[in-house]
């Protein structure tokens, strides 16, 4: 039983030993190794503990205090304690008898007679209890605090009456000045002969748990013994967070004198210990049982392909139909944390199969950078050099920190002017690839064939200082979102990249049979919204701003060269660019009245805009 369960003899013994040891021996309990030291003999017990049982979950406490030590003469009760007064020698017994019989012992700690019996004991005892009427009492706490020393002892402390604050600066005070190393048991509960329903205050074991989840709480029960909520209350203390309760037992209430209100006799523990062994199964010992596990595995719809993908396609949930099934596939969570890795299909999937892990591969992510030395408006802008590098290597630079790219190529044409361009990429180890002179699209499609590629992320190579921090959002969203291509809704000019999936280019040279537009790659996939999973993203407020930072004519290059002699050795980084452009406003105005003339030429949008649209077969 996971819950700790301690039986409070109280003084329902009226002074009588051997009422306790009746007691005692009716008290039943099983512990962790079937054995019920009730029918057990005393050896039994012994060798179950020299073979390493666990710790009972079961303990008996007792008040222990000498009546002119706990009151004086003129307190009401005072005749009645000395009835109740038992000898050192006699509690010693006592506590080796219960022992005996499988239960932990506790004290109930009054008065310094209470110090002096437990000091005596010591190594009998499992834990003492402090009634909140005792957590003033200066010269018990200092006497305790010196008797347990470093010892094992936990320690219940009963807060009937305290409010929170008052709680908490007792906890600080008994951590600091008495029980340092001990275990402390937060206690809700008071005794009432018996308790009213309306004061049962379950609902403390909840506040409790919430101000104080360091501590475990314990609820002492004082409902009547005769209702049946004696057997139900315990339940709802446990279903509420307690670990630990407190029940007061006697032989027979009908013959016993005192503390038998709220008590339950031996044959009735019995039904305490059935309700609390089945709470503890209602609570469970898993967030998620097996079979509530296996009944959602059995049913849950599963996504299931709509059509056919082809291996190398980015997930996306708008291809598929949810369906239960009993063929073996991922769930939707499950395919969303592949999506995150940046995981593609494998293999080709058909209508009506769903996917499998073994159906997904690790994306080959690749940078293109796309370069010519044909430039008109600034003739062989990628080898100028800015701050002692070319243009073209501080481009190179930038994508080789985009950590998510398995590999950086640089691609240009076959025609030979070109060609001067394969040493910055062997100079910055990288790939150097040359391939259609005029097809942007087909020399990317090259590439993305010769290493592998599932998923491209483009830089133009008029970029110097591409942004690896956008590459690495756009990238991350494209594979969160499945989509075919995703670019930024609004940028800076220089500063971004654009993710585009392999066989989406392939889709393209296969609707049209080529791309003679593809210098603008963006267009064929922003016309084409109604074919491929297009997605504009926002990005973040603070990398916005109206900045021009590519390289296209001459002004460019000189804000360029300003921007890099304040940089210094400093990373070109948006934070670091933005922090000297924003403080120096006179360099973005050396280009900041040029545009781009794909932006601003209506003659050519409105050719692109016909020549892109693909038009499906009806």
């Amino acid at each position: 039983m996971r819950t700790y369960l301690l039986y409070e003899l109280a003084n329902s013994h009226g002074g009588s030993k051997k009422y306790i040891y009746d007691l005692i021996n009716t008290l039943p309990r099983t512990d962790n190794n079937g054995i019920n030291p009730v029918r057990s003999s005393r050896a039994t017990v012994r060798r179950t503990r020299a073979k390493g049982a666990s710790a009972t979950s079961y303990g008996v406490k007792f008040q222990v205090f000498k009546y002119n030590e706990i009151a004086l003469k003129d307190y009401e009760y005072y005749k009645v304690y000395v009835k109740f007064f038992i000898d050192k020698q006699n509690w010693k017994k006592i506590f080796v008898h219960t022992k005996e019989k499988g239960f932990d012992v506790w004290i109930d700690v009054f008065d310094l007679y209470s110090v002096e019996v437990l000091k005596d004991n010591i190594s009998l005892v499992t834990g003492i209890k402090l009634q909140s009427s005792v957590l003033g009492n200066l010269k018990v706490l200092k006497s305790l605090s010196e008797t347990i020393g470093d010892k094992k002892i936990k320690v219940i402390l009963n807060i009937a009456g305290c409010e929170i604050d008052n709680i908490r600066k007792t906890l600080d005070d008994f951590r600091s000045n008495y029980f340092t190393k001990n275990e402390i048991i937060l206690q809700a509960g008071f005794q009432a002969y018996p308790t009213d329903k309306e004061d049962l205050t379950i609902s403390k074991i909840q506040i409790l748990r919430k101000e104080f989840p360091e501590y475990t709480v314990s609820y002492a029960d004082h409902v009547d013994g005769r209702s049946p909520l004696a057997f139900d209350v315990p339940v709802y203390a446990v279903l509420a967070g307690a670990g630990h309760i407190e029940k007061h037992v006697c032989l027979d209430r009908n013959k016993t004198k005192y503390d038998f209100q709220s008590a339950i006799e031996p044959d009735e523990c019995s039904h305490l210990l059935y309700n609390l062994k089945e709470c503890e199964k209602i609570l469970g010992t898993k967030l998620i049982p097996d079979k509530e596990a296996n009944y959602l595995k059995t049913t849950i719809e599963k996504p299931i392909a709509a059509v056919a993908m082809r291996a190398g396609d980015v997930i996306n949930f708008k291809n598929f139909e949810f369906r239960r099934t009993g063929q073996e596939g991922l769930t939707v969570a499950e395919i969303k944390e592949y999506m995150k890795k940046k995981y593609v299909l494998k293999n080709d999937i058909k209508p009506g199969k769903p996917i499998t892990k073994g159906g997904l591969k690790k994306a080959g992510v690749g940078v293109i950078i796309a370069c010519r030395m044909k430039s008109t408006r600034l003739k062989h802008k990628a080898i100028l050099l800015i701050q002692g590098l070319a243009s073209i290597e501080r481009c190179i630079l930038n994508a080789k920190k985009i950590k998510s790219a398995d590999e950086i190529i640089l691609a240009t044409s076959t025609i030979e002017e070109d060609q001067i361009l394969k040493k910055y990429a062997l100079k910055h180890k990288i790939r150097f690839f040359a391939g259609d002179p005029e097809d942007v699209m087909l020399r990317y499609l090259g590439v993305a064939e010769k290493y592998n590629l599932d998923v491209i992320i483009r830089i133009t190579g008029d970029c110097p200082i591409v942004s690896y921090e956008m590459a690495e959002f756009l990238l991350q969203k494209h594979f969160e979102k499945g989509n075919d291509y995703t670019g930024p809704k609004e940028y800076v000019t220089g500063l971004i990249s654009e993710i585009y999936n392999t066989n989406t280019l392939k889709k393209v040279i296969a609707y049209l049979g080529d791309a003679k537009h593809s210098e603008y790659m963006t267009w064929y996939m922003l016309t084409n919204k109604d074919i491929f999973q297009v997605d504009s993203v926002e990005l973040p407020k603070e990398w916005m701003r109206s900045y021009r930072l590519t390289l296209d004519f001459q002004e460019d290059l000189d804000m360029l060269k300003a921007l890099f002699d304040k940089l210094g050795s400093k990373e070109p980084n948006i934070k670091n660019i933005y922090e000297v452009l924003d403080k120096n406003p006179d360099i973005p105005t050396i280009n900041g009245q040029l545009s781009d003339k794909y932006k601003t030429d209506k003659k050519l949008i409105t050719l692109l805009k016909k020549e892109t649209r693909i038009h499906l077969p009806k």
